[in-house]
Parts: structure tokens; C-alpha cells; sequence
């Protein structure tokens, strides 16, 4: 007899079985064994001892939906599509990574996922590009989360040929990495989708003056918080040279690509009207100036063969200018707090008849060990609301604002989370995410190297120290400190981060009594220790910021200066150590060099 684990859907990313009838002919490890050739095969349909995989629409009628039944008479897998076979064979590894004594229980499970695709982007524009056998290791985690498209977040990191002065001291990816990292992808159903920001962020392009005649703005700009930026950051929308300069960088890259899509980016496009349209967007109105590039934009994506996606925020300020948005657009729908707006957002695209997607994030950015409440919160509030006004996907994105400081497993607990809610939004949030680090990333009996990462996400959560976007501790790394903040800081949180230093301390020993065993395990241990002692530093310097009574660094006691400056030395080697595990050389400099510039002010 077959154990139903649910009627229609299972409830999470892995399962646990319920003990019931024992299946005899296969132990655990050798099932293990035969899944891995399986899924190494081309063809994913046809039979291993003990394991039947097929394809058949009429008995899973849901796209990537799988039927896996483990019986005394066998295991038996049969997808809607490949896709679905291969997420039957996933989830039949996780059980069998699972069993106590060897075999497993007899089971039915029926399965598909909410939303078609579910996707993550990682940042490589902020300094951190990550090593090829690094990206490799992170499309592994992904594939057995089932996430189905991956995007890298590219402002000037691409080698194009013609463009090495933007790209020459950053370690970008090349065309051949680019293929090969599309074809690994497709080992685990994931679309490997080209991203290139063509509008705005273009900062590190207009710093050369090979490139200043495209930008918006000549002699700098003022941003959203009121700053003056020294750097333009957006193309001239009404000069003919930025199509064509766009036109070139999309023949080089897309040439490297298999998707059928492609990420142009365009959101905030700060400068846009404070330059050479200004008189234009005086006339017809900032958005409508927008919107006119963007079809330009999308002109150039379809007549090579793309479908286009692009950021959402700019043309969500002026909603009746959604619908004029070409048919086959693709917006993105981003928010990175607990209470972004996804309610209306997404109302408006739908209304719109516009597809997209909600973009949630992993709040690890601007924070050391990351906001995983908010993150969670987040990416609930945005699936939630896209299934409710029929978003076709899900895009996870992690951010590098500031250097890309955290270290890589800080945003691996949203990813999982993000992942099980895209596939069952009703259930998947009951997610154990540190049952899945333990089993699946770590491979930790002892459940502590979770328990320690999970401590320091949520350790700046609900006293005082959460900030838009960002964790005041972060803040605190700075040594000039950022005045709007200050309001935020009060002698009563001295205490506060004396309790925040007895629990990173406890963190810490909890991490050096974990028992992971995974391949990477000494680099994980090395990565979250070095997260808590860099936040130990940051709560001993916010104490003393603190005291001194006005936050600045230079106003702490010199004997404590000297005392913090020993300590960060040690830490930014360790940075730098750490960094050329699983990053490449190139953005290093400028991301240490934002603590190497508080080391300068303690010794000042």
C-alpha cells in the first residue's frame, strides 16, 4: 500500500516521509547512486534498477508537475514534462538522503509548482564577481531547490572586446565562462538568462571619458536622498549614439546565450531629466521620456530574438503609461521590505495586462549577517500577492551596495525560503530552513552551524538597530557616519549591544561545536565566524561611537582607537583572505578599501 504524503501537493522544498510499509530492494545509498547517473543522463526517461521514469501529460496534466510513487513493486516517476522527471528524481534524493537505517517508505506524492519559474540574480557589478567553480557550486544549490532561472546582475562586468577600459581591474566573466555556465545550467532545467542594465548604473562606465558624450548628465547629478553624485549614471535617452552603443554591447553578449530572454535593466535611472533632456522631460513629463527609450530598448531585444525584462519602478510612478508598454514585456516588480507595496504593484501590471514578476530580496546587503525576518516577510509579501494577481514568476535578487561585504552563506536562508514559498505558496512557508541547511548545505548532525547562522540573521531584528534597506551595525563600519541615522542612536542602546555581543559570542560557540561535514565545510565555518567578529567589531565600535557623543571615530579615546585598530587589521586580512576563496581578485581594493578607510580614521 502506497502512503499518500498529500492529495494534490507536497508542503516543502524537501520531505520528510512518514514511516509506513518498508521498500526492500534498495538501500538508501545505492538509490543515491542510481539518481546521480540518472540525472547525468540526456534522456531522462527509461529505467535504472528499481527506478522507472516517464513522460506522460494525461497522468500529470501540470506543467513540471511530477507523480513519484515508491512501492514494494519499485519506484516509479512520471513528469508532465523533462523538467518534472527531473524534479521527481530531486525530491526522490532528498528522501533518500533522509532514511535513519537504509531503506525507505512506501509513498505516492503529487507535485508541481505555483508559479512556472522561480528565479534567483546575484549581484556582480559591486565589486564581488564570483570564481567560475564558485558560480558552479551555487547553480548546484539552486538545482536542488528546484529554482529554475538564474540571472547575474552585469553593469560593466562582461570582457567586451571593445570596452577593456571599463571592465580592465574588474575580473569580469568571458564570453567562453559565459557559455559554460549556460551549459551547466541546463544539467538542472535552470535558464540561464543574459542581464545587462542599458538605462541607469552606468556609473562605472561614465567615470571614463571615452564614454561621458552618452550620459545624461555632464557635471554630475542629484540623487534621490538629495546628494550630489560627481558621476552621471544614466544614458541620454534623445541622443541616437546611446541605441547604438547599447545596440553593440547586446550582439556581443547575447551571442554567448541560449535563453529566449533577456534582463535589460533600466530602474533607477536617478539623472534622467537633470541633463540634456531635461527640456524634453519638462515637456512630455520624466516617465513618458522614459517610456519612449524603453520601446527603443525593446526594439533592439526582439529583433534579436529576445523576449525583454527591465525593471519596474520608474513606469510604476506613472501607472496609466503601463499599458502603452509593449505587449510582450516583461516587468520586473521589485521591493525589498517587509511591506512593500506588492499589493498595489501588482494590481497595477496585472490590470495592465502586463507579465511579470515579483522581486523580492534576500536583505543580506548594507547588513553584515543579513535580515533574514525581513527577508522572509518580504519574499511572502511578494509571492503571495503575485499569485494573487497572476505573476508568471518569482526573481530573488542579492544585492553588493557597499562593497558586497557579506559573505556568501548570508543569503543562502532566503534563497531556500524563497524557493519553497515560489513552489507551494500556501505551505512552503512553513519551510525549515535551518533543518535544510543542516541536511542538504552544511551536512551537520549536530544542527549547530545553522543555529549560529540563523542567530546572527536575525540578531539586529526588533531592537532599534533595523534600518530601510540595511542594519545601523553596517552603518557603524563607516568612519564619517551617516547623519540621517544618528537620530536612530540613543545611550539605550548601549544596551542593546551588549546583549548583541553575548549572543554573536554564543553563536560562535555553537559554530565551533558543529559537526559539518560537507565538502566546503572549513571554508562555511571560516565565512560566518568571520561574519560575527566582524559584527563584534562593529558593536564595540558603535559603543564607543555612542559614548563619545557625537558618533564620530575620531572622537573616540586614542588608547581605544589604537585597541579597535589592531583588531580590524586582523579582520580586513582575514577579508581579504576569505575573498579569493570564492571571488575573484578584481573589485577587492575597492571593497576592502571601505574598511581599510575606517582603519585610516582609527589611526587618525
Amino acid at each position: 500500500m502506497n502512503y499518500s504524503v498529500k492529495d494534490s501537493k507536497v508542503s516543502r522544498i524537501f520531505i520528510t516521509p512518514v514511516p509506513k510499509k518498508t521498500v526492500a530492494h534498495s538501500t538508501a545509498c545505492l538509490l543515491d547512486a542510481a539518481i546521480k547517473h540518472q540525472l547525468d543522463k540526456t534522456d531522462l526517461t527509461g529505467s535504472l534498477p528499481g527506478i522507472r521514469t516517464e513522460i506522460d501529460e494525461n497522468r500529470m496534466p501540470h506543467d513540471q508537475g511530477y507523480i513519484l510513487s515508491i512501492s514494494t513493486d519499485g519506484i516509479r516517476i512520471t513528469g508532465h514534462d523533462e523538467a518534472g522527471v527531473f524534479y521527481g528524481l530531486t525530491t526522490l534524493r532528498q528522501i533518500a538522503g533522509q532514511t535513519v537505517n537504509g531503506s525507505l517508505h512506501c509513498m505516492t506524492i503529487e507535485d508541481w509548482p505555483d508559479l512556472p519559474v522561480r528565479g534567483v540574480m546575484i549581484d556582480i557589478s559591486r565589486d564581488r564577481v564570483p570564481k567560475r567553480e564558485t558560480i558552479f557550486e551555487f547553480i548546484d544549490f539552486l538545482g536542488n531547490l528546484k529554482i529554475n532561472q538564474f540571472q547575474l546582475y552585469t553593469e560593466h562586468t562582461f570582457a567586451y572586446k571593445n570596452h577593456k577600459k571599463v571592465w580592465e581591474k574588474a575580473s569580469p566573466l568571458t564570453a567562453d565562462e559565459i557559455r559554460s555556465i549556460d551549459a551547466y545550467c541546463k544539467k538542472y532545467f535552470i535558464d540561464f538568462v543574459p542581464n545587462q542594465n542599458s538605462f541607469g548604473h552606468l556609473e562605472r562606465w561614465f567615470k571614463h571619458k571615452e564614454y561621458t558624450h552618452l550620459a545624461e548628465t555632464e557635471k554630475g547629478f542629484i540623487d534621490f536622498r538629495g546628494n550630489f553624485r560627481e558621476t552621471a549614471s544614466t544614458l541620454c535617452p534623445i541622443d541616437g549614439k546611446s541605441i547604438d552603443f547599447i545596440s553593440g554591447l547586446f550582439d556581443e553578449l547575447l551571442a554567448n546565450f541560449t535563453s529566449d530572454y533577456f534582463n535589460v535593466g533600466c530602474d533607477e535611472t536617478y539623472d534622467l531629466g537633470q541633463g540634456r533632456s531635461k527640456e524634453l522631460c519638462l515637456k512630455q513629463g520624466k516617465e513618458k521620456v522614459y517610456l519612449d527609450f524603453i520601446k527603443k530598448i525593446h526594439h533592439l531585444v526582439s529583433s534579436r530574438g529576445k523576449r525583454m525584462m527591465f525593471w519596474g519602478d520608474i513606469i510604476l510612478k506613472t501607472p496609466q503609461l503601463i499599458p502603452q508598454l509593449p505587449r510582450d514585456i516583461i516587468a520586473l516588480n521589485w521591493g525589498y521590505e517587509a511591506d512593500s507595496p506588492f499589493d498595489n504593484t501588482c494590481r497595477a501590471f496585472h490590470a495592465a495586462g502586463i507579465d511579470y514578476y515579483v522581486c523580492p530580496g534576500t536583505s543580506s546587503w548594507n547588513s553584515i549577517g543579513g535580515r533574514y525576518v525581513n527577508a522572509k516577510t518580504n519574499i511572502l509579501n511578494a509571492v503571495q500577492n503575485g499569485q494573487k494577481y497572476g505573476a508568471s514568476g518569482c526573481l530573488i535578487s542579492e544585492w553588493g551596495d557597499n562593497g558586497h561585504i557579506q559573505q556568501y552563506p548570508i543569503g543562502l536562508p532566503a534563497f531556500i525560503f524563497g524557493a519553497s514559498t515560489s513552489w507551494n505558496t500556501r505551505e512552503g512557508k512553513n519551510c525549515n530552513v535551518e533543518e535544510y541547511l543542516s541536511r542538504f548545505v552544511f551536512k551537520d548532525k549536530s544542527g549547530l552551524a545553522a543555529k549560529a547562522l540563523m542567530t546572527l540573521q536575525n540578531i539586529c531584528t526588533g531592537n532599534g538597530m533595523e534600518l530601510f534597506n540595511a542594519t545601523l551595525l553596517f552603518y557603524y563600519l563607516y568612519p564619517d557616519g551617516f547623519p540621517e541615522y544618528d537620530i536612530n542612536v540613543k545611550p539605550s542602546m548601549l544596551t542593546v549591544l551588549d546583549d548583541m555581543i553575548i549572543q554573536i559570542e554564543k553563536a560562535r560557540k555553537e559554530l565551533k561545536n558543529s559537526e559539518m561535514s560537507c565538502r566546503d565545510c572549513g571554508i562555511f565555518f571560516d565565512e560566518i565566524d568571520f561574519t560575527a567578529r566582524l559584527m563584534l567589531h562593529a558593536c564595540n565600535l558603535a559603543k564607543l561611537r555612542i559614548v563619545s557623543g557625537n558618533h564620530s571615530v575620531t572622537s573616540i579615546p586614542k588608547r581605544d582607537r589604537t585597541k579597535m585598530a589592531a583588531g580590524l587589521e586582523l579582520l580586513i586580512d582575514d577579508y581579504k583572505s576569505l575573498w579569493n576563496t570564492r571571488s575573484r581578485e578584481g573589485g577587492l581594493q575597492d571593497s576592502a578599501g571601505r574598511l581599510e578607510k575606517l582603519l585610516k580614521g582609527y589611526r587618525a
